[in-house]
């Protein structure tokens, strides 16, 4: 390296202010960063507000329109109000305290209910017994064997004379 002593002390200063701008650049982006993460969760936190406001008109809504159905008494209306979220105890006339009547006729049956699914298939029953043997049947029939023996024919044309038919055979007697 440099012997000369201005020329180190050059070289730390720039050491120095290329370390300083790197920091100050790093620091500038972190804020920038820090910024964008702050606006992404203020437009995150104003839809949630939105949707929570539109919840709150419908719920609104609907409260008004079930206490429409239940007009009357102010007190009346609280006393429903009650059934619906609260619990709600039985005044001393709606108690059925007391031992049930023994004596009572029995009321008209009811309709038949609807027919039920088809139940599984039962299991297989035991093998029947033996039968009787059989009897072998046996169809004898005859086969023609050999010549077909035929019913004889009508009867055939009167032969020739005896002098002609040598001639024809060409017999010599």
């Amino acid at each position: 390296m440099a012997s000369n002593p201005t020329a180190v002390v050059k070289m730390m200063k720039v050491a120095v202010s290329v370390g300083a701008a790197g920091g100050i650049v790093a620091t500038l982006a972190c804020l920038y960063a820090t910024a964008i993460i702050m606006n992404d969760i203020n437009d995150m936190y104003n839809d949630i507000m939105d949707g929570m406001g539109q919840f709150k008109t419908v719920a609104d809504d609907s409260w008004m329109q079930m206490m429409v159905l239940r007009r009357g008494d102010p007190k009346e209306n609280h006393e429903y109000v009650r059934t619906l979220f609260g619990r709600n105890k039985r005044s001393s006339g709606q108690c059925s305290c007391g031992l049930p009547q023994v004596n009572c006729p029995p009321g008209p049956p009811g309709p038949p209910g609807a027919n039920g699914d088809n139940g599984d298939n039962g299991e297989d029953g035991n093998n029947g017994a033996p039968g009787l043997p059989g009897v072998p049947i046996q169809e004898e029939k005859e086969l023609p064997r050999g010549c077909i023996k035929c019913p004889p024919g009508p009867p055939g044309l009167p032969g020739m004379q005896g002098f002609e038919a040598r001639r024809f055979l060409n017999f010599d007697l």
